[in-house]
């Protein structure tokens, strides 16, 4: 039988639907006097009633509800947990979410916002508050103010989805940058011993610790890299004056590297050059080293002079350990062969020591020149050979006064030049 209403129906008792079944025998739908709907075998999966100003579902203790469209698809499952899951999309116009605790994804990331080049708006009381662009661009209206939950509201809860406990400063108002980089249009402003780390591991920390400031690289080489045109690299540093002086240059343009203050070496620490460290100048705390480990050392002075210069001693070595010359401080000058010494000045003149071979003239030039003799047996006379001694236009060979004196009085033999005599 079908019961149809052209116009409104009031029924004084239940209106019950029946359905013949082997399993059910009793009315599937039932509407009560009060309005109720009752559907099953004796309230058996629930009731719908309007008792609340609006239309409410009850289902059956321990079971769950679950809306089916299209003859059969699931399309609204709602749990005994009261956790509603959505088959397809929620599509809204001009409709409002309101929530009083959060909103999230169960598992995984979670997307909220238009899909296409729309901005994301959020509002409250009218007003935008915050607005994220499509480029990822996060733009607030207004200082943000970020409260805190108490401890206990966590209880339950992850550390993913935890609560903010801990009050946390306000951001200020204007752009932030999205999580994939834009541009900066104002300082970076970072406490002491805040580090600005840069790399997967931190490797790269540049930070200030209220004294000093700090590069601190701690995986591979750390590259300073000038790659404009003929520029330079400067280092720069305060010139105690209150300014600043550039100590060092590395001059692209001239491809050299320009020092223009003082290198200052502490003792024992070496300034090496060569592959192999052939030239080494150092100082230790008593004494300098220029040492030479291969080839030649050359001192080439193609301007001028080459002057050296000591404030005692000069000493030449050869061969490793014998001197060659030796210029002693307000003293001799000795040239040695084989480190024996050959010549040697004196405080009257100079000695030679062995043999005196010359290829010209030997010149003696004075107002009375003497050439002595001296017989390295102290048993033999001493000769002394000189020219205007005794008489002028003379010369003279002079026997020592005794063996091997010096004293010379009586001349052996004398050529009288102006008379041509010879006096023996």
């Amino acid at each position: 039988m079908a019961l149809q209403f052209l116009n409104n129906g009031v029924f004084s008792g239940n209106i019950s639907a029946t359905y013949n079944s082997s399993t059910i025998s009793t009315p599937r739908v039932i509407i009560q006097a009060d309005g109720t709907l009752d559907w099953g075998q004796v309230r058996d999966y629930g009731t719908l009633t309007w008792d609340y100003g609006y239309a409410k579902i009850v289902g059956q203790s321990g079971k769950g509800l679950l809306f089916e469209v299209n003859g059969g698809t699931d399309a609204l499952t709602i749990d005994t947990s009261a956790n509603a899951t959505f088959a397809g999309n929620i599509v809204m116009a001009n409709a409002k979410i309101l929530y009083t605790d959060d909103i999230r994804a169960s598992t995984g990331p979670m997307a909220v916002g238009p899909t296409g080049n729309s901005p994301l708006t959020l509002r409250s009381n009218g007003t935008t508050r915050l607005t994220i662009g499509s480029a990822g661009l996060a733009t607030f209206s207004s200082t943000p103010e970020v409260g805190t939950r108490s401890a206990g509201d966590n209880t339950g809860r992850s550390a993913s989805t935890a609560f903010v406990t801990t009050a946390v400063a306000a951001v200020p108002i204007g752009d932030y940058l999205p999580l994939a980089g834009g541009i900066m249009t104002g300082n970076i402003v970072l406490d002491d011993n805040v580090q600005l780390r840069v790399g997967t591991d931190a490797d790269l920390r540049i930070y200030h610790n209220g004294s000093n400031n700090f590069i601190l690289n701690t995986v591979g080489n750390l590259n300073i890299r000038q790659t404009a045109d003929n520029a330079n690299i400067n280092f720069q540093s305060d010139d105690g004056l209150g300014s600043y002086a550039t100590y060092i240059q590395i001059n692209g343009l001239n491809e050299q590297t320009q020092v223009y203050k003082d290198f200052r070496f502490q003792d024992s620490i070496m300034a090496k050059f060569g592959n192999g460290n052939d030239l080494q100048i150092y100082h230790d705390p008593d004494h300098s080293y220029i040492t030479n480990n291969t080839g030649d050392l050359t001192i080439d002075s193609q301007g001028d002079d080459l002057i050296l210069k000591a404030a005692d001693d000069f000493i030449v070595y050869v061969a490793g350990t014998e001197i060659a010359i030796q210029a002693d401080s307000d003293g001799r000058v000795a040239l040695r062969y084989d480190n024996t010494v050959r010549f040697q000045t004196t405080s009257t003149g100079a000695s030679v020591t062995g043999q005196l071979i010359t290829t010209d003239d030997i010149t003696i030039s004075n107002t009375s020149p003497e050439l002595y003799f001296s017989n390295t047996n102290a048993a033999k006379y001493n000769w002394m050979v000189a020219a205007q001694e005794n008489v002028d236009q003379a010369f003279e060979i002079t026997p020592s006064t005794t063996v091997g004196g010096s004293i010379f009085n009586a001349p052996a033999l004398r050529i009288d030049g102006g008379l041509s005599l010879i006096h023996i």
